[in-house]
């Protein structure tokens, strides 16, 4: 299941970064960020029911992982910023 919401979450930030700034941007910014949250929820409740990491493997098991959710919901919520930000306008 975080699998899925982690392939949803990458689907939503590839369309979010197509769009220009506006409202679309801010809305699939900040679902991105929601969906990698509930993705890092589920890896973390599979990992505590599984009995945690292996000793002496938790940085590949547990840090590792959590960092890349943890950078996908920084950048979900930078695009959920950017639609706010519409930039400098040409012309």
């Amino acid at each position: 299941m975080a699998a899925i919401f982690l392939s949803l979450t990458a689907a939503i930030l590839l369309a979010a970064w197509r769009f220009p700034a506006g409202y679309p941007k801010r809305v699939l910014g900040i679902l991105a960020a929601v969906c990698a949250a509930a993705a890092m929820g589920l890896f973390w409740q599979m990992l505590s029911v599984s009995g945690g990491p292996d000793a002496g493997m938790e940085l590949a098991q547990l840090y590792f992982p959590c960092a890349v959710y943890g950078l996908v919901i920084l950048a979900g919520g930078a695009m959920g910023l950017a639609g706010w930000c519409p930039g400098k306008k040409r012309g």
